[in-house]
């Protein structure tokens, strides 16, 4: 500014400030700004930012679109003024905790509509600080998850009815063969009598073998859906107890001797020297035994060998192997073989079967708390694989 004296100015006197900081500050900050406006307005989520009184500073055209509410008409105004009042007392109280911790939230809700339509949502919130780090606001984001919750209630109703369906047929399943038990044991004694009395008889004795072979047969198969329907049902529950597995593979072994000698077959049984400690129902357990040594007589060729294996893995687990020399298991085959009613499509029309066998080793395994699975040998066969937990 200029000093003045008589009339005449002598001097200047003025000074100066450094303002580059202060306009790269500016400058910065715009570009932030513009950098929040683009995402806002770019982002296809619903989005909005709320101000601590929970009033409305922005919305993006997304929320628009969504809520049928102009952006003009609603900024100022408190985000609870949209809601019911329960909902409105519920909202501030939940923004308030956010605004006083800071932080992220997310949590599911059915928004009202015009009209009475509800949609859920999944809504995320998030604070942002001012200039000293304090929450200064939260901006709000949801997405429409109504087709997904539709689509699981639909999954879980399938599911429910697929369940209820499976206990029907299971009900069926057992009580149709509790009807044919009785006639079948009626067939069995008649055709032993009758076997009996035409020993003078051959071609008469012969029918009367067939006969009972056939219900034999029959009887195998209605015990096989009865075991079925009990395990799937829980109606008798495991008698579970600390025992060595190795006397049990033994005695299953020699119970089927008759069926290894009339296809020269010959069983190896590698038990080892110690007990093998299970916690298992012994009758179960054999069953299972059976059945696998079993399906390996079954589908053996004549004068082959089959071998059992135990031994703990080393895990808290006994794993028992039964490996075969027969034609194996399709690859995509290998899980299927072990669903009731389904047999490799290797074996279905030679070897016979009811296809029930494997269905009641899994089960009987899962209720043990175990595994059971199976593989293909190199150079053929299959081997049976049981993972028990150990005693």
């Amino acid at each position: 500014m200029p000093l003045h004296r008589q009339g005449g100015a002598l001097e200047w006197v003025g000074s100066a400030a450094d303002i580059s900081k202060l306009v790269r500050a500016e400058t910065e900050l715009r570009a932030q700004l513009g950098l929040a406006r683009s995402l806002l307005a770019s982002s296809p989520l619903p989005t909005s930012v709320l101000d601590r009184e929970n009033r409305y500073v922005d919305v993006n055209r997304a929320w628009e679109q969504f809520t049928g509410r102009h952006r003009a008409d609603v900024l100022g105004r408190r985000a609870g003024s949209y809601l019911r009042l329960e909902e409105a007392a519920e909202h501030d109280a939940r923004d308030a905790e956010l605004l006083a911790r800071g932080g992220e939230l997310s949590y599911e809700t059915v928004w009202h509509g015009a009209g009475g339509a509800t949609r859920d949502l999944l809504i995320s919130k998030s604070t942002f600080p001012d200039a000293q780090g304090q929450p200064l606001g939260i901006v709000v984001c949801f997405m429409d998850i109504s087709d997904l919750r539709e689509a699981e209630r639909a999954t879980r109703a399938a599911r429910d009815a697929a369940l209820e369906a499976s206990r029907a047929k299971s009900d069926f399943i057992a009580n149709v063969s509790h009807e044919l038990r009785t006639p079948l044991q009626s067939i069995l004694g008649f055709s032993e009598i009758g076997g009996l009395r035409a020993r003078s008889q051959p071609k008469l004795a012969e029918l009367f073998s067939d006969v009972h072979q056939a219900g034999q047969r029959m009887l195998g198969l209605v015990n096989d859906l009865l075991d079925l329907s009990k395990i799937e049902h829980g109606a008798e529950p495991l008698q579970l107890q600390r025992l060595d597995l190795r006397p049990l593979a033994t005695d299953v072994a020699h119970e089927l001797t008759p069926l290894l000698a009339a296809r020269q077959l010959q069983l190896d049984c590698t038990l080892g020297e110690q007990p093998l400690a299970v916690d298992a129902d012994a009758t179960r357990l054999q069953q299972l035994l059976r059945n696998l040594l079993a399906n390996a007589i079954r589908f053996s060729p004549e004068g082959g060998r089959i071998e059992l294996t135990a031994a703990p893995n080393g895990a808290g687990q006994v794993r028992i192997d039964v490996a075969d020399r027969g034609p194996g298991i399709p690859p995509d085959e290998l899980e299927s073989v072990f669903e009731a009613f389904v047999q490799s499509s290797t074996t279905k029309n030679a070897a016979g079967g009811t296809g029930l066998g494997l269905a009641i080793c899994r089960r009987i395994a899962t209720a043990h708390g175990g595994r059971i699975w199976a593989a293909n040998r190199e150079g053929g066969g299959t081997v049976i694989s049981l993972l028990l937990p150990a005693g």
